[in-house]
């Protein structure tokens, strides 16, 4: 038994000497970036609940007042709109997937978009 446990800790310090604990959050194996995109009032600065983020015709995925759009690396134009708003398309740069040793980790760009009341 301890002769596995003094393995299983050789092994991890192997792991973690050549860099497979710097996504320890996230899957090793995530070549895709995250775009998360917070829509708030442009007065206010309040966040909008009832907003759409899309990238194309997918809508990015909502949680509470966040948007989180999957995406390998590029340049996406954005659209944003809510209703009572005035939409709003904003171009997002996703860099390249970042990493050494085993760990390759998609980049993450966090971007807050302010829109305008219509009259």
């Amino acid at each position: 038994m301890l002769r596995h446990l003094l393995a299983s800790a050789s092994l991890l310090s192997l792991l973690t000497l050549a860099g497979c604990d710097e996504c320890a959050e996230i899957d090793c194996a995530c070549p895709q970036g995250t775009i998360v995109v917070t829509v708030v009032d442009a007065t206010t600065k309040e966040a909008l609940f009832d907003a759409t983020v899309a990238i194309g015709n997918d809508a990015c995925a909502e949680h509470s007042s966040e948007h989180y759009c999957f995406v390998p690396a590029g340049t996406y134009s954005v659209q944003v709109s809510a209703p009572g708003y005035a939409p709003k398309t904003v171009s997002i740069v996703l860099s390249e997937p970042q990493g050494d040793g085993c760990c390759v980790c998609g980049g993450r760009v966090d971007q807050t978009v302010e829109l305008t009341p219509m009259p």
